[in-house]
């Protein structure tokens, strides 16, 4: 695979990566806030079935939303976006990693 479509589907998956890992710490989050989906979904007034997707790295949810329900934790949203944001570097870094190695096998087989 040419380094050019690597580097693509790695921008076109960060999106992705985005949402799963906003998902995984909010359900992380939730869970320390001893929160059940329900009782989260009724503090910050978001549908059951919308928080559960997001939990599960499904849909995209607004700033405005984030609030919401990270107000509902009583956490801060900027938290959430920090762990989001060092959880991202870490994966991208791996990826430079992999690709570097991916460059390096093919030099030595070809």
């Amino acid at each position: 695979m040419a380094k050019e479509q690597i580097l693509t589907q790695a921008i076109e998956a960060d999106a992705l990566w985005q949402q799963k890992i906003i998902g995984l710490l909010l359900r992380r989050l939730r869970q320390i806030a001893g929160l059940s989906q329900g009782r989260l979904a009724d503090r910050s007034d978001t549908d059951p079935s919308y928080l559960s997707g997001l939990e599960h790295g499904h849909g995209r949810i607004s700033m405005y939303k984030l609030r919401q329900v990270c107000r509902a934790m009583d956490t801060e949203e900027a938290l959430l976006l920090h762990l989001c944001r060092q959880m991202t570097s870490s994966l991208a870094l791996q990826m430079i990693v992999d690709l570097s190695d991916h460059d390096q096998s093919n030099r030595r087989s070809g």
